[in-house]
């Protein structure tokens, strides 16, 4: 009886994770170079049209919460794609580079990535070319992964009169309910990409 309490917690709570941290899906603006503004979480449609083409994505943040940045074909994998090798870099307000990811060698499909912890209030650039100048990366999609901080705590139980506490490390979630019953739970980090939590103890709210 305990093992089947604990899978339906487990279910729960996974199906929790996945509906909080499910990416947006938008398209970019990608018109007369205007900047597309996005926030943690989004999944944005845009491409190359021509070569030299670059397109920016704007993100502001209002709270402490780490994304991870990638630059993905379409269908969101390297599976039958004969190239794929654009450029994403990051700049703050003050227009200094905060990361960059390219490929360094002639590979058929590299997924360029950075993870960013940004500064509350601030805001940043997201540039994307294709790296080599030409408009052979054709369509692609930048995914904005929430990874830590407040946009995973402040999303991970919805509907639910209380607030889960995130920090950094594990999860405490005070309310989960299966059934007529409910039940707290504590889960800890295993990894952050993909977005993976172990369950470490539970139990039944008086």
């Amino acid at each position: 009886m305990k093992m089947a309490i604990s899978s339906m917690i487990w279910m729960v709570l996974l199906a929790s994770i996945s509906s909080s941290v499910r990416a947006s899906d938008l398209t970019c603006v990608n018109k007369g170079n205007e900047p597309t503004p996005v926030q943690i979480g989004d999944k944005v449609s845009c491409g190359f049209e021509q070569p030299n083409d670059v397109d920016v994505f704007v993100l502001s943040v209002s709270n402490e919460s780490g994304v991870q940045i990638i630059v993905l074909p379409p269908d969101g994998s390297c599976e039958g794609i004969d190239y794929f090798d654009p450029e994403v870099e990051v700049f703050d307000s003050s227009n200094r580079l905060i990361g960059k990811d390219f490929s360094l060698g002639s590979a058929s499909c590299y997924l360029p990535s950075l993870r960013l912890f940004p500064v509350a209030g601030e805001t940043y650039s997201i540039v994307v070319n294709s790296n080599n100048k030409q408009a052979q990366s054709g369509d692609y999609t930048v995914e904005l992964k929430c990874i830590s901080g407040d946009c995973i705590s402040g999303k991970l139980v919805n509907a639910q009169k209380c607030s889960a506490r995130y920090d950094g490390a594990h999860l405490d979630i005070p309310m989960v309910t299966v059934g007529e019953s409910s039940y707290w739970a504590k889960l800890k980090l295993i990894s952050s990409a993909p977005l993976t939590f172990e369950l470490s103890e539970y139990g039944n709210n008086k």
